[in-house]
């Protein structure tokens, strides 16, 4: 449990409210209320924080302590008719409260009123002392509005105030995608972790610099530096389960995983996905199935528990079993690519040509800068062998990608395939020029040797 007390304590504490609730109990202490409401928070179940803080405020009516809590526990748990309310009356009893601020600003970036949240934060910044939850929310509310400027200069001032907020640090990381600016963070926690080598926190950031420099060795030795530290590091494990993914070493993967899940009191449906996952690729269906399945009883809108049923079946090739999986997937969340590409997967292997064609075009529109998007849709045309509409859709990638070095050299194939050898030449000079390194998927898309000596022979006096 992630609270100071022990678990027995805890019990003793929620047999308590228990008994206060049916009625057994006519008084408890404030704090004992205020107790059980922050377990339920850490344990993120707001609903019964809600429900505990609105027990003890029927007693205990001016505790400015619960009516702060019950305005978290409001804003936590979505209800923002209900919300405003609580926090002007823990205002009442605190005002000025930089504490109960801070859960206003929280309830003004919850329902989108970026301008006055970032106003109260300016206004407070010199009245509290945790200024890196200020640069926090400041980041936050501007990569919403996306200033995307703005954002990363607060989120580097977070980062400066607190280098361990590994949920900044992740947020820095998917907003500025330059290497060099990954590289420069790496130096950072370096020399943090020089100056103190036995800080988990930081070996877990330093774990995902280098995750995102796409550095695989050492990210696994960071994170599980970080997981040697603290044992009961769980957020540790599971990236470090991520990384072993990464490398296709699927059974330590799944090891960390389990390891997260013994730590769960109530498995997540995430976790449970990636316990799936781990088994889809180690081929074990059945059991992979079994683990999606139960994260859909943690969760029935978890999309990618839907999917990953789907994608067990696909594998199987039960194709039209999949369908209903993948189409559950793109209901709950319609923006994901890679549920489209997998319905178009099952449409075309069935079949049908027009249903695939339609999914491959959601899936480009969705994410029209992933180049293995468009040479997944063009392949549905290979295989008919209607090169003219393979050599479109590459063309179109090429227009939304820019000169990537896969879709160049998939024209050039496409073109020499339909028979149009003078364009397919044309269209070989601008890859060369464009990537000569890699030439070789040339050599991968054509496997006759005979024709590899004619492509060899072409491009060494095109070069």
């Amino acid at each position: 449990m992630k609270n100071s007390h022990s678990d027995e304590e805890i019990e003793d504490y929620l047999m308590l409210i228990k008994s206060f609730k049916e009625g057994q109990r006519s008084y408890l202490d404030e704090e004992v209320f205020e107790l059980v409401a922050h377990y339920y928070g850490a344990e993120e179940q707001f609903k019964q924080m809600v429900e505990v803080c609105e027990l003890g405020l029927s007693i205990h009516t001016y505790s400015s302590a619960l009516w702060h809590c019950y305005a978290d526990a409001l804003t936590f748990n979505g209800e923002s008719e209900k919300a405003p309310k609580a926090i002007e009356k823990a205002l009442e009893l605190q005002p000025n409260s930089p504490a109960v601020l801070q859960t206003k600003i929280r309830y003004l970036l919850l329902v989108g009123n970026f301008a006055e949240a970032v106003d109260l934060l300016k206004d407070i910044e010199d009245r509290v002392e945790d200024k890196a939850y200020i640069y926090k929310c400041l980041g936050l509310a501007h990569d919403i509005q996306d200033n995307r400027k703005k954002a990363i200069f607060y989120w580097e001032k977070a980062i400066h105030e607190d280098p361990r907020d590994a949920s900044v640090l992740r947020s820095l990381l998917e907003l500025v995608k330059e290497e060099k600016y990954a590289q420069k963070l790496k130096a950072s926690y370096n020399k943090l972790i020089d100056q103190d080598t036995h800080d988990p926190d930081l070996w877990f950031c330093l774990g995902l610099v280098l995750d995102h420099l796409s550095d695989k060795e050492a990210t696994v030795e960071a994170f599980e530096y970080a997981t040697y530290l603290k044992p009961d590091f769980e957020e540790a494990y599971e990236f470090l389960g991520h990384a072993f993914m990464n490398q296709s070493k699927h059974e330590k993967a799944l090891e960390c995983y389990q390891t997260v899940l013994a730590m769960q009191e109530v498995p997540t449906a995430d976790i449970c996905c990636h316990i799936g996952a781990c088994y889809e690729e180690l081929g074990n269906y059945t059991e992979a199935s079994k683990q999606y399945q139960k994260a859909l009883e943690q969760d029935k809108h978890w999309d990618y528990a839907w999917f990953g049923l789907g994608s067990c079946l696909l594998q199987q090739e039960r194709f039209s079993e999949s369908l209903y999986f993948f189409n559950k997937a793109i209901k709950i969340t319609s923006n994901n690519p890679i549920f489209w590409i997998a319905l178009a997967k099952a449409e075309g292997s069935m079949g049908n040509f027009h249903s695939a064609n339609e999914a491959y075009e959601q899936a480009c529109l969705i994410a029209a800068d992933r180049p293995e998007l468009w040479l997944e849709w063009s392949e549905l045309f290979q295989d008919q062998e209607l090169w003219e509409e393979a050599i479109s859709i590459i063309e179109r990638g090429i227009d939304e990608v820019g000169e990537s070095p896969e879709l160049l050299y998939r024209l050039v194939a496409y073109c020499f395939k339909g028979g149009n050898y003078q364009e397919g030449i044309v269209q070989l000079q601008v890859a060369l020029a464009a990537n000569y390194e890699k030439h070789t998927l040339l050599y991968e898309y054509f496997t006759d040797l005979e024709t590899q000596k004619t492509l060899y022979t072409l491009i060494e006096r095109l070069k």
